[in-house]
C-alpha cells in the first residue's frame, strides 16, 4: 500500500483481498482440526467454518483471477462482468452445500461425500475457467 499508486491503484485490491483469504483458510482449518474434538456438536460447528473459509478462498481467487488472469478478449465482456458476482453465488452455494452435507453423513454417507465433492469441485472448475482458456 505505500508503494507506486497505493491505495489508489486498482490493482492492489484484489491481491489484498487474495491474499486475506489465504491467510483466512488455514486459520480456520487448523482451528477446526484442533477444537472439532470437544463435542459432536464443536465438530460440526468447526467444519461449518472450515468449509466457509474453504468457499471464501474460492471467492479471493476468483477476485485474482478476474483482476489478473482474464484473458485479454475477454475484460469487459458480459462473462467478465458476471464473474465475480456468479463466484460470490457459488460461495453460498457451496458453503450451504458442504455444510448440509454434514446432516446427511449417518443416514447417506455415500450421498454426503459426494454433495461435499461437488459443494468444492464446481467452484474450483467456474473459478478457473479464464486458466483453463488461457
Amino acid at each position: 500500500l505505500r508503494g507506486p499508486g497505493g491505495r489508489e491503484d486498482p490493482h492492489t485490491w484484489p491481491l489484498l483481498a487474495y491474499l486475506l483469504t489465504c491467510c483466512i483458510y488455514p486459520l480456520a482449518s487448523s482451528c477446526a482440526h484442533t477444537f472439532s474434538t470437544m463435542s459432536t456438536r464443536a465438530r460440526h460447528i468447526c467444519y461449518f467454518f472450515d468449509y466457509a473459509a474453504l468457499s471464501i478462498y474460492s471467492l479471493g481467487s476468483a477476485l485474482a483471477y478476474s483482476a489478473y488472469v482474464f484473458p485479454a478478449e475477454w475484460v469487459n465482456s458480459t462473462f467478465h462482468h458476471c464473474y465475480v458476482p456468479i463466484a460470490v453465488f457459488n460461495t453460498v452455494v457451496s458453503t450451504s452445500l458442504s455444510c448440509y452435507s454434514r446432516f446427511l453423513e449417518v443416514e447417506r454417507p455415500r450421498f454426503s461425500k459426494a454433495f461435499r465433492t461437488l459443494a468444492f469441485a464446481y467452484p474450483y472448475l467456474f473459478d478457473s475457467i479464464p486458466l483453463f482458456y488461457r
